[in-house]
């Protein structure tokens, strides 16, 4: 699992300055600073979409609101585990578990 530091760090390359405000952003939000902590904010992050609750509860914390969105826009996808399941098939058989190890 990679880290919030290490996501700013790839979403601002080369600007130390926004890297810095994200994290302090990001310290805000944990504590529910603003409008991270009103009553509204809270009960619409268990029922509305990722990318829409930070279009619109995260506008004041503008770096970290980036980082979110590019994070919540990434694909999800289980087809490299699924390839690798597939070739453990083929190791691993019924067939194959029966046999003893002087046939192997």
């Amino acid at each position: 699992m990679v880290s919030i530091q290490a996501m700013v760090e790839r979403v601002f390359r080369d600007d130390i300055p926004s890297q810095v405000k994200a994290i302090e952003q990001h310290s805000s939000y944990r504590a529910g600073h603003g409008l991270f902590g009103r009553q509204m904010a809270v009960a619409a992050a268990k029922t509305m979409p990722g990318h829409r609750w930070w279009t619109a509860f995260g506008s004041g914390t503008p770096e970290l609101q980036l980082v979110a969105t590019r994070v919540l826009a990434q694909t999800v996808s289980a087809s490299a585990c699924e390839r690798n399941w597939s070739t453990f098939d083929f190791v691993q058989t019924k067939k194959r578990n029966r046999l003893s190890s002087n046939k192997i």
